[in-house]
């Protein structure tokens, strides 16, 4: 005798156990990959409908629903000679492999136009489909083998996945070696990362900007998000990063007098600060008096008793990207 299908009635089953009946946050597959949100719709057609001609929106919405890329990026700055070896042994073995399985349904990985060298990447598949997952065809071994080496040098700090908007606002702020950088909204890294790769740039090739001054203050509201910041920029080994976890709109605004930023040579030292140059201070004084004053600010023992702050703290680049803290 045919039984009716089962129904997955969690009230039922709360009542019966007689266990507090919680709010039921599982989807559906189907409702996980429907990407469908009526209130999103709505609201945003009743904003537009003015200025919307038939059918834009509904290939917009066709657009926000195609699933992003993989994009990737390969570790250290546009002259750095590692990272030229890796991505040319990239191309000889893995990325060569899958030209010859170019069709309509798989694009072979090809660079992004617009970042330097050669050194940012992008393929047009689902990351199930990278891993060769439900791919019978010859190519599966080769997507597999890609995925594997992105694996392996993600790992070892050599190749950082990243968002090809991401790798955007840090060559638009065109940082430069010797820089000093404020992230105020940081976490998770990525663009973090990419700075501190672009100020090692002139270090890494002797160039004469090549200061040692040059550093990165990365910021987030969110105490566990700058856990999640240092784990992923310590694969980098830098010393050019401070992490600090606050308000980014209460940052300190001035160096404390000690730790080096009194012996600035005040006035002048100050102008040149406000100048965006950091003072004049040697990379070792600028910060101490940054930790000094950070110090101060969150009360560490330390800290306490320190002489006023006498030195403007100032930025040759400021990123904020708000979103990124959620």
């Amino acid at each position: 005798m045919a039984t009716e299908p089962r129904v997955d009635n969690w009230a039922e089953d709360h009542k019966r156990k007689g266990t507090t009946l919680k709010k039921n946050t599982r989807r559906s597959a189907e409702e996980q990959f429907s990407q469908v949100n009526e209130q999103f719709d709505k609201y945003y057609r009743s904003q537009l409908a003015p200025i919307l001609e038939e059918g834009e929106w509904e290939r917009m919405e066709a657009v926000m629903r195609t699933a992003l890329p993989v994009t990737f990026r390969l570790s250290g700055p546009s002259d750095d000679a590692e990272a030229h070896a890796l991505r040319d042994e990239m191309e000889a073995r893995l990325v060569a492999p899958l030209l010859k399985h170019a069709s309509d349904a798989l694009q072979p990985p090809r660079p992004l136009p617009w970042y330097p060298q050669r050194l940012a990447w992008q393929f047009d598949v689902s990351r199930a489909a990278l891993r060769g997952k439900g791919d019978q065809s010859s190519a599966s071994d080769d997507l597999k083998r890609l995925h594997s080496w992105l694996l392996q040098e993600t790992d070892l700090g050599r190749v950082q996945r990243q968002e090809a908007a991401s790798m955007v606002p840090p060559l638009l702020l065109d940082v430069r070696p010797g820089h000093t950088v404020l992230d105020t909204c940081a976490s998770p890294g990525s663009k973090t990362q990419q700075v501190i790769e672009i100020l090692h740039g002139a270090a890494a090739s002797g160039a004469a900007d090549a200061d040692g001054q040059g550093m990165v203050v990365a910021n987030d509201a969110d105490n566990k998000r700058c856990h999640l910041l240092v784990s992923r920029a310590s694969r980098l080994r830098s010393p050019r990063l401070v992490v600090c976890n606050h308000d980014a709109r209460l940052l300190p605004e001035l160096l404390g007098a000690e730790g080096g930023a009194a012996a600035a040579a005040g006035a002048e030292a100050v102008g040149e600060a406000e100048a965006g140059h950091g003072g004049g201070l040697t990379a070792a004084s600028w910060m101490a008096s940054m930790l000094c004053s950070l110090g101060a600010l969150f009360c560490l023992p330390a800290a306490r008793g320190t002489a006023p702050p006498s030195t403007p703290l100032r930025f040759d680049r400021v990123l904020c990207d708000v979103p990124c803290s959620g």
